[in-house]
């Protein structure tokens, strides 16, 4: 039997997984001695200011009636050695897979034959959430409709997927080198979409600032550029061999957003959310596909 049921590996929505389902708090720095900061929930406090460890977690699942037992993670806070972890450059006009010494030495460390579940990035299409552009429109098959508007400008798709594929130029590199690297099976987790009323958030992160000049983009503008990231983005993982799980249905409003009860801040979700999150990639896992 392996070690571990599974390993995490990502970014910051990873913590409510984390928080949801393991004993991992006990494992980090305190960070009551920190100065609070106001932008961020307490689930945040630390996550910019080096309080989270840099390296890997050996955790016990908490949560009752989960079928894991233990899971090996490393988080990827901002002050972490493994942020820029793999990248694509140019070579005899052919792109080449760069990984960080750091990164890699992580990857051949960790356990054969153990599923990956990664939380890399997510909040790429957050900035598109903010009402501080000019009244405009896109077409995006999972979402119907063009605003009305007579002032909503409509912009063509090549366009909006140039500006994905920057989003995507930061994730997929680091999803490849995982998978490229270990050889096993690798669960990309998609980010929750938009929160519904995102208005009514208890905190800002760092846009609070243009939120309260701008307030927030048209709701179906919010939607369609989280499909279209999370379609593009499963496409692209779907050919490095990369499965993907998006959020649980019963976290969505009938619309599609998030339940602000599941919210914390503006993109990211509470410790509710990933109990719910962890049951599906339980599910995930025993289905084999």
């Amino acid at each position: 039997m392996p070690e571990y049921d599974f390993v995490v590996v990502g970014h910051s929505h990873a913590v409510a997984f984390l928080d949801g389902v393991t004993d991992w708090r006990k494992h980090i720095a305190s960070t009551t001695h920190l100065p609070s900061d106001p932008r961020y929930s307490d689930a945040f406090q630390g996550w910019f200011s080096g309080a989270f460890p840099d390296e890997s977690l050996q955790l016990q699942v908490t949560e009752p009636g989960l079928r894991s037992r233990r899971i090996l993670a490393r988080l990827i806070p901002r002050t972490s050695a493994l942020n820029g972890a793999a990248e694509y450059v140019q070579h005899d006009g052919q792109p080449k897979l760069l990984i960080q010494t750091q990164f890699l030495d992580f990857l051949k460390g960790l356990p054969a034959n153990v599923p990956i579940v990664s939380f890399i990035r997510g909040n790429e299409h957050a900035r598109q959430m903010l009402g501080d552009l000019p009244r405009y429109d896109f077409l995006e098959p999972e979402v119907a409709g063009l605003d009305p508007a007579a002032d909503a400008v409509p912009i063509d798709t090549i366009f909006i997927d140039q500006v994905i594929d920057t989003w995507l130029s930061v994730t997929l590199p680091t999803l490849a080198a995982i998978r490229a690297v270990t050889g096993e099976r690798v669960i990309h987790i998609l980010p929750p979409p938009p929160r519904e009323n995102p208005q009514s958030a208890g905190y800002f992160e760092k846009v609070g600032a243009i939120v309260r000049e701008h307030g927030f983009a048209p709701d179906a503008i919010r939607l369609k550029w989280y499909r279209r990231y999370c379609r593009l983005l499963s496409m692209a993982l779907g050919l490095n061999g990369c499965e993907v799980l998006p959020p649980p249905t019963e976290t969505l409003t009938k619309d599609g957003f998030l339940k602000s009860t599941l919210a914390d801040g503006l993109t990211h979700a509470k410790l509710d959310y990933g109990k719910i999150l962890a049951r599906a990639i339980e599910e995930k896992i025993r289905s084999g596909k």
